[in-house]
């Protein structure tokens, strides 16, 4: 049984990561970068660009199964710390303001928030992340 979760874990992971990549990268293409202050575009790229970072941390850790992310961050080895993580995305990805922001964002806060709860009750077990993906 502990196995089948962690390895739905893995999955839900990688989906997640996929979710806050395509957000981050739609809305680089779709921000219309014409505010009256040109900080506030260069901040919103900047934004933009940290999500989209943290977004492929996630997926070539869960779907790719690379080591050296998962060194860099360590809290996504439990369960509570990737649901957190996933969370953290999730507001990265409710600031595109529009449906596809909305739905992707709370997808993340609804994983995010049972993989923190099963974190708690469960016990911190350590999940061992093997590629998904054929490489």
């Amino acid at each position: 049984m502990a196995s089948s979760i962690a390895k739905v874990h893995q999955v839900l992971l990688a989906v997640l990561g996929l979710l806050s990549t395509i957000a981050a990268i739609y809305a680089l293409a779709a921000d219309t970068y014409m505010s009256t202050s040109p900080r506030l575009d260069v901040a919103n790229v900047f934004l933009r660009l940290y999500q989209l970072f943290f977004a492929v941390v996630l997926f070539s850790t869960a779907a790719l199964g690379w080591k050296v992310p998962l060194k860099w961050f360590s809290m996504l080895e439990t369960y509570v710390g990737s649901g957190l993580y996933a969370i953290f995305l999730g507001f990265y990805t409710y600031r595109m303001l529009n449906d596809y922001g909305l739905y992707s964002a709370w997808i993340h806060f609804i994983v995010g928030g049972i993989f923190v709860v099963y974190g708690l009750f469960a016990g911190e077990e350590k999940t061992e992340y093997t590629p998904i993906l054929p490489q």
